[in-house]
């Protein structure tokens, strides 16, 4: 487990000359497996293969350029024992939500996620600490070319350098009217296997998999941190503050001064003075400090939402509401993700950019069957993927048919959604996939037959 202070070594304000006060923390790389064996890891490397970690820390001293500066961990291990400390283990526990466990409830499947502060945190960039051979301190932000080398050394062992603002694209070519090479753009080749190539990176098992999560919450953070200090290209100042505020339920227009000082209470439409000089946490936060607007461009916020709700509306509105409701969820056990896994002891959890791949390929075939009538002439269709709990891509598409076919009797209906099994020895290529891929349980604790 990796936790993420905003930062343990306190940031010198340029204006003030001031420390700054330090953040809380912002994010946590957990793998839940890893937590579950953390009761029998309490000596360090207890269950792992000494040769093995002494070839690896040879491999490093060799290939690795950033291995012969700094310390590494074993090392302020092995030195803290010899000075009599203590090495603790620390383990950061999920617990279930009992309020409500559709939303709030454990992943069912073991893989690496993280966890985001609520508000982005900007004004605190992730950097880490580093220990150089001298026992001097030094600190490494995120937009620095050494972080990703530093941060994943087993698998960048040639400590490649990854991403910083001024990156250019090869032979100077331009892109969108800039030479730059974005933050996504250079993630984005990282992993992209090359012909015959031996990447470590793509190797890395659990190790990749943070690395992935890793890399989506810095472009996330980075596209954030541009929107935030662009507010004046966005046209931000725009937008009318009062009609945005009435959109959302959580606002409460109040007088000037008294978001500090009260609470509005719904039920009884009044204003509520706490006693005395009390500070409450959550006084109005959202009205405190500057206003940050996020455009309908950035996915997953608020107008983005509502811009595609909007749309939706509007397509029923135009063609009629949906005849169909088509589901998709992607199926790790693929031929065609099998095939490209090369390696023997890696599964498709170990491999998230080739089912992504995959599953996308597999979406546009879906798509373009529904458009090319197999479930009849399709006037409009509205889609959206999500990543469940269980860790896959799944796709909920809605299909406006054209008025003649939309199915009305019950034998039209019977034939698009069939909820028995087939003969197995007339279709036993459906018969094996209706088995694997679409039938779940037990459904009841106390009926270990109940199926569906």
């Amino acid at each position: 487990m990796d936790h993420y202070l905003g930062s343990l070594l306190p940031r010198i304000d340029q204006f003030t000359n001031e420390p700054v006060p330090p953040k809380f923390a912002q994010i946590y790389i957990m793998d839940p497996e890893m937590q579950q064996r953390a009761e029998r890891r309490r000596g360090i490397f207890a269950d792992l293969e000494s040769g093995t970690l002494l070839d690896i820390e040879h491999m490093m001293a060799e290939h690795n350029p950033f291995a012969r500066q700094f310390l590494n961990y074993a090392e302020k291990v092995r030195a803290d024992r010899a000075e009599g400390k203590d090495v603790v283990d620390l383990v950061y526990r999920l617990h279930e939500n009992k309020s409500n466990p559709r939303t709030h409830n454990l992943p069912t499947v073991s893989e690496v996620g993280a966890t985001l502060i609520e508000d982005g945190n900007l004004d605190s960039p992730r950097d880490i600490l580093l220990w150089a051979k001298d026992h001097r301190l030094l600190r490494l932000f995120e937009t620095n070319p050494m972080y990703d080398p530093l941060q994943y050394p087993l698998v960048l062992p040639h400590g490649d350098l990854g991403w910083t603002f001024t990156d250019e694209y090869a032979d100077n070519i331009e892109r969108r009217s800039k030479r730059e090479m974005s933050l996504r753009e250079h993630v984005a080749y990282r992993l992209f296997q090359k012909v015959d190539d031996e990447s470590a990176l793509h190797q890395g098992g659990r190790l990749f998999q943070q690395y992935c999560v890793d890399q989506r919450a810095k472009c996330e953070q980075e596209q954030l941190r541009w929107i935030a200090s662009n507010q004046a290209e966005l046209r931000a100042d725009q937008y009318r503050g009062v009609p945005d505020a009435l959109l959302n339920e959580a606002t409460t227009v109040l007088n000037e001064g008294e978001g500090l000082l009260t609470e509005y209470d719904r039920e009884t439409g009044t204003l509520q003075y706490p006693d005395g000089d009390q500070r409450r946490p959550d006084h109005f936060l959202n009205q405190i400090g500057k206003r940050i607007v996020l455009p309908s461009t950035h996915s997953g916020s608020p107008r983005a939402m509502y811009k595609s709700y909007q749309d939706s509306m509007a397509i029923v509105r135009e063609y009629g509401k949906p005849a169909v409701f088509v589901t998709m969820t992607c199926n790790p056990t693929l031929e065609e993700i099998e095939e490209k896994i090369p390696e023997p002891n890696q599964s498709a959890q170990d491999r998230p950019d080739i089912v992504t791949r995959v599953w996308q390929q597999k979406l546009a075939e879906l798509l373009k069957d529904l458009d090319e009538g197999v479930l009849g002439r399709v006037m409009a269709r509205i889609y959206v993927v999500e990543f469940q709990k269980r860790g896959l891509p799944h796709a909920h598409i809605l299909v406006i048919l054209a008025d003649e076919d939309k199915p009305r009797r019950t034998e039209i209906i019977d034939k698009l959604v069939s909820a028995e099994l087939l003969d197995a020895d007339v279709n036993p290529q459906l018969y094996k996939t209706i088995l694997t891929s679409m039938m779940h349980g037990p459904c009841d604790a106390d009926d270990d037959h109940q199926v569906s």
